[in-house]
């Protein structure tokens, strides 16, 4: 069982102007409990997840704090190969979401992951992913 973390849950963890930042910061217990398996990301999302918080946050410190307890944390972060790459992009030509959101969809399908925590309601298109906010 595992769990998968968006750029949304980072953005409104780090960002206390964000409308979901207090919702955040109460799944964040359940979710570095263990609660719903193994914490992952993809290499998209570390960089979505930076990028977009360097945009909304603009505080460097901060944002550099976020990229080191991720790296240096129980998140597992997964690189993307090949196979994967192309399966995104089949997703991304049906959906049309963002490329990052369609590599999180076939990462967590091939890899069965269950859970996503966003705030994207997108993610509910995809059946096999239960989402928590």
């Amino acid at each position: 069982m595992a769990v998968l973390l968006d750029t949304s849950f980072f953005v409104a963890y780090i960002n206390s102007r964000d409308r979901n930042h207090q919702r955040s910061r109460e799944l964040a217990s359940d979710i570095f409990s263990g609660k719903y398996g193994q914490v992952v990301i993809t290499e998209h999302i570390f960089d979505e997840t930076i990028t977009t918080c360097m945009h909304r946050v603009n505080n460097v410190p901060e944002v550099e704090r976020l990229g080191d307890y991720i790296l240096d944390s129980e998140i597992e972060l997964f690189q993307v190969n090949e196979e994967l790459f192309r399966e995104t992009w089949d997703m991304f030509k049906k959906y049309h979401y963002s490329f990052t959101d369609c590599t999180s969809a076939a990462f967590s399908k091939k890899y069965e992951v269950k859970y996503i925590v966003t705030f994207d309601h997108h993610f509910d298109t995809f059946k096999w992913l239960d989402r928590i906010c």
